[in-house]
């Protein structure tokens, strides 16, 4: 991207993503980020991986996209989401899932390559009623 094409960082000015910010985002993430969800980008939140409420920044390079199934794992379960030193954004678990605390070895990658995507396993599709023609 040209400078005069890259989104503007809006900082500590306002809370919520900008529509230029979010479509960056869409690009970079293309969907959930947690390694292994399949959700589109459509269907996805802007999260802070340092909290706006505690200082953090408004910023494409301080957010990334999660879905409303993967958000909990942040906001209830404690796992870390961060950027890692290789510019990637990894999940951790908390430890008493995870007492070495430590990233996985394919860390979401934020999708620069294309990868296999699985689903959200929401148990069983719903089945058709429809028994046939009335008798």
């Amino acid at each position: 991207m040209t400078a005069r094409s890259r989104p503007d960082p809006y900082r500590r000015g306002a809370r919520l993503a900008a529509a230029a910010q979010r479509l960056a985002l869409y690009a970079r993430d293309r969907g959930c980020n947690r390694p292994g969800c399949d959700m589109p980008p459509q269907w996805t939140k802007v999260h802070h991986l340092d909290e706006y409420q505690y200082g953090g920044l408004t910023d494409v390079e301080t957010m990334c996209l999660v879905c409303p199934f993967d958000h909990p794992l942040i906001t209830e379960h404690c796992f870390t989401v961060r950027v890692g030193a290789h510019g990637r954004v990894e999940w951790i678990a908390p430890k008493h899932l995870d007492p070495s605390q430590t990233p996985p070895s394919t860390p979401s990658t934020t999708r620069l390559t294309s990868r296999i995507r699985t689903r959200h396993d929401q148990g069983p599709v719903l089945q058709s009623t429809y028994s046939g023609p009335a008798a």
